[in-house]
């Protein structure tokens, strides 16, 4: 029995003009906060919403705020930069508005 969680990425943005809630789907072989967040970075999903992990035959949560941090820590400490507002958005919203000001200052520094 597999024991190793999976993860739901979900969104709500627009699609073809239209508002849109969803899941993203996300393979197997890329199921770690790492790859997640470093997907998130390089822009892979957009309009998240909420980052859930599963154990199969167990518990689902909501690692949204996890996720979060992992980003912001690839943002500052590998020097990716932040290309949209909606990843800006995103980390304002699950780390506070500080986060905003911190990234916005370090790329125009």
């Amino acid at each position: 029995m597999n024991t190793a969680p999976f993860y739901f990425i979900t969104f709500d943005g627009m699609v073809f003009g239209r508002r849109a809630t969803g899941i993203y789907e996300i393979d197997c072989d890329r199921m770690t906060i790492e790859q997640i967040a470093r997907g998130i970075v390089e822009g892979q999903y957009e309009d998240i919403d909420r980052v859930y992990e599963a154990i199969p035959g167990g518990t689902c949560s909501d690692i949204t705020y996890d996720i979060a941090e992992e980003v912001f820590s690839l943002v500052w400490d590998q020097d990716f930069g932040v290309t949209s507002d909606n990843l800006r958005n995103w980390l304002a919203r699950h780390l506070g508005d500080d986060v905003l000001q911190v990234t916005t200052e370090r790329e125009f520094a």
